[in-house]
Parts: C-alpha cells; sequence; structure tokens
C-alpha cells in the first residue's frame, strides 16, 4: 500500500485523476512509489503492508485507486496497467 497525497498535497477534486495518472505511471515502470513523510503507521490500523522509504519493485500490474471526499463521497476503482507504456 502507499499514499500518494504526500507528493502533491491536498489538490481537492484532482486528487483522483492525478493519483490514478501516478500509479499508472509507476506499475507501468514496475514500482511501487514509497509513503512519504509516513516512518511508522498507527497500530491501531494493524499490520498494513505500507512502502515507505524508497520505491518498492512489483511485478503486479493491478491496483485498487481509492478516494473520500471530506463531504463523504467516495470512489474506488481497479486498474491494470500496461509495462509496453512506462
Amino acid at each position: 500500500m502507499t499514499a500518494l497525497k504526500g507528493y502533491m498535497g491536498n489538490i481537492v477534486s484532482g486528487c483522483g485523476a492525478v493519483e490514478l495518472i501516478a500509479s499508472l505511471l509507476g506499475v507501468n515502470q514496475g514500482l511501487i512509489p514509497a509513503t512519504l513523510n509516513c516512518d511508522e503507521p498507527d497500530p491501531a490500523f494493524g499490520k498494513i503492508d505500507l512502502v515507505t522509504g524508497s520505491a518498492r519493485p512489483t511485478d503486479n500490474l493491478t491496483f485498487l485507486n481509492t478516494n473520500v471526499t471530506r463531504h463523504g463521497q467516495a470512489a474506488a476503482v481497479v486498474v491494470r496497467g500496461n509495462p509496453g507504456l512506462g
């Protein structure tokens, strides 16, 4: 799991599209970007495999992108990348 908001801040309604593009670029290059500014996740969330420090290599091209607004709207999309486009 990774969170990309640390790279771009809160870009409000644009965050879903920008995160989707960044995620596609990452998987198409065989990488999961590291989460910025989160070296120790809150233990209340249990054990999660959070990518920190540096990008992690992957051969899995499928990912789930989720976004939630402060007004309660939520969206999720499952995407499969294409390494030929990376």
